[in-house]
């Protein structure tokens, strides 16, 4: 049987496609490069729905107000996206480091309970797209070592996918353009409907919390604990400074008015053993519990008035200037 020529056997536009991918790709590193090269500090915000919603406009956001409170020699990034879990952070943190350059801080704003988790737990949003940012170099072997058969495989496609990497500037630009406007606009709306799916999911959250024992075995330690683990070590390898804002599990008025006294015992103890979580590990963390005005929030987890996202900067801001960066080296304690 003679064999045909590679061009007989794939259509020349489908050539062509694959050329154009490339080379759009080629080109969108190109400008990842040349925008990296710059002599400003770096602050990076990582985190899940809480720090990347979608809620302001420019301006108002959460890195507009850092911007603002730390001044021009400082550039700030946002990194965060709706849905992350604690190995989707530091995953952040390596597309942070590719896209924009090494840090001079880190900034993860927690829920005091991220180390509740469903089961089956997920390490990963979605189908583990992050994958494709982790740098694979000394510092990753922690991560790789964690990661099952299922992972590798997601892995390795994912890395494959960064050679039409400029789909994902298509997927921001559609975000930023068309996703985030509705967004704002059904959520500025707030009929009726959307009110009482808000109650509708405010007394789900207290009827779950009525259930779970943070001081239970498996609270501390377990898997989101674990993956939070990861990127300690891994800021720690990198010597690279990282401040945790503690922050509440949602709107705290909502919490006084629905929550029963044992849920909201549970709350508190979640806070104690997060706040004791990151002592024992020597980490950079500010209590924001009870600093955040429930006034803020547009439903009982995201916040959508800007003087919440002030009460975040000023936190940071504070650190910063308090020498809070080169404190990191030691064992910095809660504030």
């Amino acid at each position: 049987m003679s064999r045909r020529p590679l061009r007989q056997l794939i259509p020349k536009a489908a050539l062509w496609a694959v050329a154009a991918s490339l080379g759009l790709s080629l080109a969108c590193w190109l400008g990842v490069w040349l925008a990296t090269e710059h002599g400003d500090r770096n602050v990076v915000l990582i985190g899940d729905s809480f720090t990347g919603n979608y809620r302001f406009e420019v301006g108002e956001r959460i890195e507009d107000r850092l911007q603002t409170a730390l001044g021009p020699q400082w550039r700030v990034w946002n990194a965060a996206r709706p849905g992350a879990r604690t190995l989707d952070m530091l995953l952040q943190l390596h597309q942070a480091r590719t896209l924009h350059g090494d840090p001079d801080l880190v900034v993860l704003p927690l829920f005091v309970t991220k180390f509740a988790v469903d089961k089956p737990y997920l390490r990963l949003d979605k189908r583990g797209d992050n994958l494709k940012w982790l740098r694979l170099d000394s510092a990753a072997g922690p991560v790789l070592d964690s990661l099952d058969t299922e992972h590798w495989k997601k892995l390795a496609i994912h890395k494959a996918g960064l050679l039409v990497g400029f789909y994902d500037l298509l997927e921001y630009a559609w975000i930023e353009a068309v996703q985030s406007p509705n967004e704002r606009a059904a959520m500025r709306a707030h009929d009726a409907g959307r009110a009482r799916a808000i109650e509708a999911k405010i007394a789900s959250h207290a009827r779950e919390w009525q259930r779970i024992d943070p001081t239970a075995p498996g609270f501390a330690d377990g898997p989101a604990a674990r993956d939070l683990d990861l990127l300690v070590t891994y800021a720690r390898t990198e010597r690279i400074p990282l401040l945790i804002l503690l922050i509440p599990v949602g709107n705290m008025d909502a919490v006084a008015r629905v929550f029963s006294p044992l849920a909201q015992q549970h709350l508190e103890q979640a806070r104690q053993v997060t706040r004791a979580w990151c002592e024992r590990r020597g980490v950079a963390a500010v209590d924001l519990t009870d600093a955040i005005p429930g006034r803020t929030y547009d439903d009982f987890t995201h916040l959508n008035r800007v003087d919440g996202n002030d009460v975040l900067a000023s936190a940071v801001a504070g650190f910063v200037r308090g020498g809070g960066i080169a404190a990191t080296t030691g064992t910095p304690k809660v504030k």
